[in-house]
């Protein structure tokens, strides 16, 4: 089932091709929806949220790596710089 009709669609073509700020931080967002919407098995879950967090962590947008000091504290890592 689509979540975009074709306008939408057509709208957002070129956003996550694009070197904007916003766009990757759309796209990290978009991931982590589309892991949630998969529903995969714990196991698999772990690993592909392991991946998405280190995506976020190393995304050089202050505000994602704000979202995920918090979890990456409770992981028992040292919190994100400054």
């Amino acid at each position: 089932m689509a979540r975009w009709s074709k306008t939408q669609d057509e709208a957002v073509y070129d956003l996550p091709r694009s070197k904007l700020k916003t766009a990757r931080a759309w796209r990290i967002n978009e991931a982590l929806r589309d892991l949630f919407q998969a529903n995969p098995g714990r196991e698999l879950a772990k690993g592909l949220l392991k991946r998405w967090h280190s995506w976020t962590r190393r995304c050089r947008l202050e505000p994602m790596k704000q979202l995920v000091a918090p979890q990456q504290a409770a992981l028992g890592r040292s919190p994100i710089g400054p």
